[in-house]
């Protein structure tokens, strides 16, 4: 399986890092990775910041060197015209997306450090969309190329995996943030 990575650089709002956990649980990441933040909320979440490994830096270069040795390609998720579509689905192999800050997105010395650029296509009023809306798109998106076979369904909810992270693992996870 092509794995898939999620680096939040320097998110403010607990409920935003929360929701990207849950959808990058629900989309199969193999990691996130968190830069600027210790802390991880569990607000919205739901349980799920658990199940998927995490790893923290306080710079944004750490935090892609720890990545690109994983094999995977760095694409900055920003509304930018060089940018191109994720329905077109650029994509090589691994890849780690960037998710830059709710106000500033990702800023100028960030997006050069990036392989790429992609963005979601609007079609409404709004100028932007939220950073845990754009990072699920992404992951599916992404899911989509790869092929990641789709859960199983019992009744309303899907199936999970259990081949994840130990659950109880979660309280040595500081263990392997790197602050």
């Amino acid at each position: 399986m092509t794995d898939c990575y999620l680096i939040l650089s320097h998110l403010q709002k607990d409920h935003n890092v929360g929701a990207l956990l849950r959808s990058a649980a629900a989309f199969g990441v193999a990691e996130v990775v968190l830069v600027g933040r210790r802390k991880v909320p569990t607000t919205a979440a739901v349980g799920m910041d658990h199940v998927v490994r995490r790893t923290s830096f306080v710079r944004f270069q750490d935090a892609l060197a720890h990545v690109r040795a994983q094999g995977a390609r760095v694409l900055g998720v920003e509304i930018d015209a060089t940018a191109r579509p994720i329905d077109e689905h650029p994509f090589e192999g691994p890849t780690a997306f960037v998710l830059g800050n709710e106000g500033q997105g990702l800023r100028a010395e960030q997006r050069q450090l990036c392989d790429g650029l992609v963005r979601i296509r609007q079609y409404g009023f709004a100028r932007s969309m939220n950073v845990h809306v754009a990072g699920a798109i992404c992951l599916h998106h992404f899911a989509l190329w790869a092929g990641y076979p789709e859960r199983p369904i019992d009744g309303s909810k899907f199936v999970p995996r259990t081949d994840g992270p130990d659950p109880d693992a979660a309280a040595s996870q500081a263990e392997r943030d790197v602050l």
